[in-house]
Order: structure tokens, then sequence, then C-alpha cells
């Protein structure tokens, strides 16, 4: 992350030196597998998930995928925690879903919402993540979904955001990514 904090500074400070150039190692030993041992989510029943989504009403709609491949829904869990039922087209194979839960199953960082739970049925394909409670990094920056949506439960109005709070956005979404390619190494 040290590039980035460069880069940043960069910007802010005209006056700064250009970051080192980074030195490529070559690994010369053979790589131990490695065994990470985790708890993967529950499965949940459709009869759950139609009860958290109100069977998947359009008044819990929370985004569409242009393509067709998902929507997602805002479900309320028993005892009333709020969760993101993200839901699959039918084209994905199982064994595609299989190794989706696996892998997110996996994932824990503090910019990344987490996989509570999935559904795999012939005609349901369900993943269930946590809430982002203050919405997508979209409505943060923007001020809100570009057309209003009714389970929306986060419209900011347009927010004014100094450079530093847009630093701070930028260098935790970098973080995230950087989990994700280093260690965590996702392929996507």
């Amino acid at each position: 992350m040290g590039w980035w904090n460069a880069f940043l500074d960069r910007l802010t400070n005209s006056d700064a030196s250009p970051p080192p150039t980074p030195l490529c190692l070559q690994w010369t030993a053979p790589i131990e597998p490695l065994l990470v041992t985790v708890d993967v989510p529950p499965e949940l029943t459709v009869r759950d998930l139609n009860k958290a989504t109100k069977s998947f009403s359009d008044a819990r709609l929370i985004a569409r995928d242009r393509n067709g491949n998902f929507t997602v829904y805002k479900a309320v869990m028993p005892g009333g925690t709020p969760a993101a039922a993200k839901r699959l087209s039918t084209g994905f194979s199982n064994a595609f879903l299989r190794h989706q839960v696996s892998v997110l199953s996996t994932l824990r960082h503090d910019n990344l919402v987490r996989l509570l739970g999935y559904t795999v049925t012939a005609d349901l394909r369900v993943f269930l993540f946590e809430f982002a409670t203050v919405g997508t990094l979209r409505d943060v920056l923007h001020g809100g979904p570009t057309q209003p949506q009714p389970g929306r439960s986060c419209s900011h109005p347009a927010l004014t955001l100094s450079w530093a709070q847009r630093k701070r956005i930028a260098l935790e979404a970098a973080r995230g990514l950087e989990y994700l390619h280093e260690a965590a190494a996702v392929t996507h």
C-alpha cells in the first residue's frame, strides 16, 4: 500500500519525490500448499428467504444487473437483522455456485461485506450478504441511487465530501481491492 500513499501524497504535494521503483522477485523454493479451514455459511431454506424478502417483492428491490444476471433485495432476518439477498439467474451451474460459496466464505476484511448464507435449488440461487447500511460506494459519492428504488434504506441527499474524505474512501476501497488480489488471491 506504500505506492498508493505515495501516489496520493504526490497529488496533494507537488514537491514530493516519485515513489521508488518496485523490485521484481523470483521464487526459488517450492511453495507449500496451505490448508485453510473456514466457517461455511449455512444453507438457508427457500421459506426463510421468502419470508426475509417478502417473496422477493419489488418493494424490497435494491439493485438489478443490467445483463439480467442478478437482482439484490433487502432481507430482514429473524431478530430484525438486515441483509442483502443477491438472487442469481438460473444460468449459473451448481459447480460454479459451490465454488463461489467456497471462495466468498473465506473472505474476511473490514471493507468487504461478508457472506452470511446461501440457497441453491433448481429455480432459486441466492447469496445472503451483510447489509451495507450506508448504501453503495456510488450512493456515498453521488448522493444516492440514480433512480429511487423502493427497497433502498439509503437515499442520501447529495453529500458534500471534502478531499480528505474522498482520499480516505479511495484508500479504503484500495485496501479492499488489495486484500482481494493479494491476501485472498481471488480471481474475478
